[in-house]
């Protein structure tokens, strides 16, 4: 992506947010990649939001997908961590009393978090995506 432009610069927000600005697209456009995974971070404090929170998660994944290779993202860091704790945490099924649930629990703490935690290491991509992900989580305790 380049260097960041100075505070005072035009579209120097979309550029933090992580979007190129170009002739065709305005600032706010530029910052759209950023919108889901902030309003998830933002969300996240606060019960009773599963639906947006999913939601907000198949966003992200989806916009990571769609611009997996313009971001260039390197590989995954620790797979061998990751598919460890996904490998034990699918084999407790085994010894589940209740399959269905455990089923379930499985999908929503294993898939659903290695979802996330995909889709968030394929955006924040540098330290300005970052702040501005910890600025939505931090805005998301505040309230």
């Amino acid at each position: 992506m380049g260097t960041a432009p100075a505070l005072g610069q035009r579209d120097a927000i979309a550029w933090h947010a992580g979007g190129v600005v170009n002739a065709t697209q305005g600032p706010i456009r530029a910052a759209l990649p950023m919108l889901a995974p902030m309003v998830l971070l933002a969300i996240l404090p606060f019960p009773h939001t599963t639906a947006l929170r999913f939601a907000c998660l198949f966003i992200a994944v989806a916009t990571a997908a769609y611009s997996w290779r313009g971001l260039g993202v390197p590989r995954i860091p620790c797979r061998l961590a990751i598919a460890f704790w996904a490998i034990v945490a699918t084999a407790s099924i085994l010894t589940a009393v209740d399959f269905q649930y455990t089923r379930d629990e499985i999908k929503v703490e294993v898939v659903y978090s290695l979802l996330a935690f995909v889709s968030f290491f394929a955006l924040t991509r540098d330290e300005s995506r970052l702040r501005l992900a910890l600025l939505a989580l931090a805005v998301g305790f505040a309230v």
